[in-house]
């Protein structure tokens, strides 16, 4: 009998409670490592997958998270070859993915995170594959960038959850669509959740994040530009655009409670969207000052521009559609917000002592603040120029970049392709290279505004149009973490993209082709006979992963980018694609730094 008793009290037993598998699309960023550092400091999960594309761990996620996850690696952007004569197609890209579609086919899920999906697709590709309990739960982070896209509010209030309904006018839907791809997107991935059965759903609408960790590392300049502000004398710019424009802002640790609180609570505040952000409303102004505060900087010591000029920039806010109201989560999920003095405080910690003890945050972020804040200033600061070439200028802090192990920057990228325009025998009546700044500008860019840059370049009458492709996902925010290349030829109407990680950047070189592509296309209807007497070869889309030789470390991608401008265009103008094209030689690869700081070197002694 006491036997009995012990079987059955231990079997319910609140520490007999069976534990939780997790399988995380993301999380070696700010927002996802965050929430799996929490959900781990629960105990309350056996088995935690993350799915991410290049099997890096941001700052010190690499301790804090890396050792309690499965790292499964899969790249969502991919799309799967469709053999002849099979339709439908089977196009889900995870099947691509082994160790994960092993994992996802054998194994019952309870909870599902997305930090990653920038596309409805990716979520459609999750479910076409999840085994999720009866009681399980697809979190999607989303974000204010939705409202963006929405009906437009009759009155300057925060936005309510459901405000993020498209306008019922399929003319302006599109208007909105091509001003904000990335809002589109994500809006796109809420429908495609809220119009399956299958799962139960929540989905976090954030605003800007800040906190410890952040890897587009927005407040962090704004910190470092208050904290020297003395030395640098560089007046904090605040553009007539973001004037008096309003914004909430997200502190990532929030971000984990409220994961918390959703899987606690249960189904009952499930298949629901809710905004998730700090309390009150921001303006760019606000955050600056408030910053200065914490940092014990009196405002009144910061002189601001707030003139239009070509140096000017902010990094906040990245929409401008106003707030968000956060009452729903308070009501429904019993969301308190970290109190907005704690939020900042914490941030500023972890940036100024990283700043401090990371060497290489620390040239990171000084690159940044010379690059961005003081220009005009960095001969002053020890930041000669090197070399003026063509449209092309480089500083001593660029030119270090060539040394070995370091990861190139728009500058050297833009000044080689203007060195092999200039140098190589293309014909500039052949060949247009666009500087990496206005790629990552066409990607992110509305219509009216590419053509501005466009325009310009007789792109019709180009052979080949080369680009330097990104993954920065901000344009107003430098960034990134690799570099692919692009490659458009005329003779083949085909986007061409090589890629030193496979595909690693397919979805931004996408994104950036199609932008060129509508131009093009709106250009030929306006003057069909300056292309080609065959409209199709603008009007359909044609894009193309081309094979070529990985790079074998985390910072060459710029240097593979250059190795190819120089040895396949030539053959694209011939050809029109990559057959009979020669492999590049790793020997070629290795050289290329030496090569290109000796041509630095000679050209700023002769010029």
């Amino acid at each position: 009998m006491i036997r009995l008793f012990l079987i059955i009290s231990i079997t319910f037993s609140p520490l007999a409670k069976s534990k939780k598998s997790i399988l995380s699309f993301g999380g070696n960023g700010n927002i996802g490592s965050e929430v799996l550092y929490q959900l781990i400091s629960t105990k309350e999960y056996d088995d935690i997958y993350t799915v991410f594309r290049s099997g890096e761990w941001y700052f010190d996620n690499g301790e804090r998270v890396a050792p309690k996850v499965t790292y499964l690696s899969c790249d969502r952007a991919k799309d799967p070859p469709c053999p002849e004569n099979e339709d439908p197609c089977d196009i889900n890209s995870l099947k691509l993915c082994p160790d994960l579609f092993k994992i996802m086919n054998k194994t019952e899920f309870d909870i599902v995170l997305d930090f990653s999906a920038y596309e409805p697709k990716w979520i459609r590709d999750v479910l076409g594959l999840l085994k999720l309990k009866e009681d399980g739960v697809y979190i999607y982070i989303s974000t204010d960038s939705v409202y963006e896209v929405s009906k437009p509010k009759t009155s300057r209030r925060p936005s309510v959850e459901t405000d993020a309904v498209r306008p019922d006018d399929f003319k302006i839907r599109d208007q909105l669509k091509n001003s904000d791809m990335y809002g589109h997107s994500k809006l796109a991935g809420e429908e495609v959740l809220k119009e399956q059965n299958s799962v139960n759903w929540v989905s976090l609408r954030l605003a800007d994040v800040i906190g410890p960790r952040d890897t587009t590392r927005r407040l962090w300049l704004y910190i470092l530009w208050i904290k020297f502000y003395s030395s640098i004398q560089e007046p904090i710019f605040i553009p007539p655009e973001v004037k008096g424009v309003d914004e909430s802002v997200t502190y990532v640790k929030d971000v984990g409670r409220v994961v918390l609180s959703v899987i606690d609570k249960g189904p009952s505040v499930w298949n629901e969207a809710y905004n998730v952000a700090l309390e009150g409303t921001f303006t760019l102004e606000s955050i600056i000052t408030k910053t200065a505060e914490t940092l014990n900087v009196s405002s009144a010591n910061l002189e601001f521009d707030r003139k239009e000029s070509d140096r000017s920039f902010h990094l906040f806010p990245t929409v401008y559609g106003g707030s968000m109201s956060i009452q729903k989560a308070k009501t429904i999920l019993n969301f308190e917000p970290t109190d907005i003095d704690e939020a900042f405080r914490d941030t500023i910690d972890w940036c100024l002592e990283t700043f401090i003890n990371d060497e290489i945050e620390r040239e990171e972020m000084t690159t940044r603040l010379l690059t961005y804040v003081v220009p005009g200033r960095r001969a002053d600061m020890g930041d000669p120029v090197v070399i003026s070439y063509g449209d092309a200028l480089l500083r001593h802090s660029d030119v270090q970049l060539l040394k070995p192990q370091k990861w190139l920057n728009d500058q050297i990228i833009g000044f080689y392709f203007e060195y092999l325009h200039q140098n190589h025998n293309y014909g500039s009546e052949k060949i247009c290279f666009i500087s990496p700044e206005v790629s990552q500008f066409l990607k992110m860019g509305g219509s009216e505004e590419i053509a501005l840059f466009l325009e310009p370049r007789d792109l019709l009458n180009k052979e080949v149009i080369a680009l330097a492709i990104n993954n920065a996902q901000d344009p107003s925010s430098p960034g990134g973490s690799h570099w692919s290349f692009l490659i458009y030829s005329r003779q083949s109407s085909t986007y061409f993209h090589l890629d030193s990680l496979g595909k690693g950047n397919e979805e931004d070189a996408r994104i950036t082709a199609h932008q060129v592509h509508q131009f093009l296309k709106r250009k030929k209807m306006e003057n069909i006979n300056n292309f080609s007497s065959n409209s199709s070869t603008v009007t359909k889309f044609s894009f193309v992963n081309v094979p070529v030789p990985r790079q074998t470390n985390g910072y060459d991608c710029g240097i593979h980018v250059l190795c190819h401008a120089e040895h396949s265009l030539h053959h694209f103008i011939i050809y029109g694609s990559p057959d009979g094209l020669q492999p590049l030689e790793e020997s070629i690869i290795k050289k290329k730094r030496k090569e290109i700081l000796e041509l630095v070197n000679n050209l700023s002694k002769t010029l």
